[in-house]
């Protein structure tokens, strides 16, 4: 996919002189740039999703006002 980014003169020909450092198209580094980023932005929400459920784990779910005893749960 081609994209058309505006960056600052300043900044375009820093990233260039870093890509050719690192031997690599600027357009490589760019993309492992925000292959990174996302990476970090999905581990964050999973973090989130994952804190959520210990929190109701810690809480513990409603029976209806019903208590259980294990052997009733599991009387065979």
């Amino acid at each position: 996919m081609n994209v058309t980014i505006r960056i600052s003169d300043e900044l375009g020909k820093r990233a260039k002189h870093f890509a050719i450092d690192e031997g690599k198209p600027l357009s490589v580094i760019v993309e492992e740039l925000l292959r990174e980023r996302l990476r970090q932005a999905n581990k964050s929400e999973y973090q989130k999703a994952q804190q959520a459920a210990w929190d109701i784990f810690e809480e513990g779910v409603s029976g209806g006002g019903q208590k259980f005893d294990r052997y009733e749960l599991y009387e065979r």
